[in-house]
């Protein structure tokens, strides 16, 4: 929000005219755009008591690493936002990357642009193609004009994460909040100590896809402002991994994440131990929460859970040892 309009907002509550405002957000804790990939997002917009004289908006912001800091896990997030076009009960699906609706930009599925004359506003939806390819990030979506109380936020979303080169995809449900904050989403946020399996590591590639959690996912992680870190790792009472027939290995190695990041599995086990659980097993997952640096206002900020993105993919021409054709992608939530 820009100081004008905090400035404005500020004093229509001061007079009366705007009443105890709450927001409501959305948060995707992942979005990637790349060559042979993109991510279509979906935000539906059943709000229907915006402020006077700032109706029809929402404020999109990405945080992301693109180009050569896409895939360093230790680079700081650049940040874009801008308000753009909704209307009451609108539901607008737009395509990131811009591989799709590239005349509309990014706008999906013959949106006819009445009640929600997002023509008229020029503005661009396909917000991770103004960045280098490729590009990890995350999206919020929130309603910061909204008139009133309410215990339910008033936006939903959806993501779908699609590798158009192969046909492969999949996707999750946007977490949902009021006033900014996901610390309580049990949607997505993780804490520490979900067990998880792992398939053999010659057939299946598994990958963690991780977000810092904080009080206000707004503040990104660039030199102005706080940095979000956190770390992940496989161990339980000194054990990495159980294999196949329950003989424990120990041998983890935590990794650490800025902003945002993926996490290969195999990164969180040693070489040596590898070579013990050529057929994967299972392990408890967990995560490590650190603290940010010395933000715009002299303090430091805690981060108090992560969002974890579990996928599987097959790497290989085999699963089982048997001959399979096609790719798969198999992404879920941990909680």
């Amino acid at each position: 929000m820009n100081l004008k309009m905090k400035t404005l907002a500020a004093a229509m509550i001061a007079a009366g005219t705007l009443g105890t405002a709450q927001a409501s957000s959305v948060l995707f804790p992942y979005v990637v755009n790349g060559g042979s990939v993109t991510t279509v997002v979906t935000v539906v917009d059943v709000n229907y008591a915006y402020a006077t004289g700032y109706a029809n908006l929402l404020h999109w912001a990405l945080w992301y690493k693109d180009g050569a800091n896409a895939e360093k896990n230790d680079a700081a997030c650049q940040e874009v936002n801008q308000w753009l076009p909704s209307s009451s009960n609108d539901v607008q699906t737009v395509d990131l990357g811009g591989k799709f609706g590239s005349t509309t930009k990014g706008v999906l599925f013959n949106d006819p642009s009445i009640n929600n004359n997002w023509k008229a506003s020029n503005k661009r939806f396909d917000m991770a193609n103004l960045a280098s390819k490729p590009l990890r990030g995350y999206l919020l979506v929130d309603d910061e004009f909204y008139v009133g109380s309410m215990d339910t936020p008033l936006l939903e979303g959806e993501a779908m994460v699609f590798e158009f080169a192969t046909g492969a995809s999949w996707g999750y449900t946007a977490g949902r909040s009021v006033n900014q904050n996901f610390l309580n989403d049990s949607d997505i946020t993780f804490t520490s100590g979900q067990n998880v399996s792992i398939k053999p590591w010659g057939e299946t590639t598994t990958k963690f896809f991780v977000t810092p959690i904080d009080v206000n996912m707004f503040n990104g992680n660039n030199a102005a402002d706080t940095k979000k870190l956190a770390s992940i790792q496989l161990q339980r009472a000194g054990v990495v991994m159980y294999d196949r027939d329950e003989n424990p290995v120990s041998g983890s190695v935590p990794q650490g994440v800025n902003c945002v990041g993926s996490v290969d599995a195999k990164t969180l086990v040693t070489s040596s131990a590898l070579t013990l659980l050529p057929d994967g097993g299972w392990g408890q997952l967990n995560s490590i929460l650190g603290q940010g640096t010395v933000g715009i206002n002299g303090e430091k900020e805690t981060v108090s859970a992560v969002s974890v993105i579990k996928l599987d993919y097959n790497s290989g021409a085999k699963f089982n040892g048997e001959a399979v054709t096609g790719t798969f992608n198999n992404a879920f939530q941990l909680r």
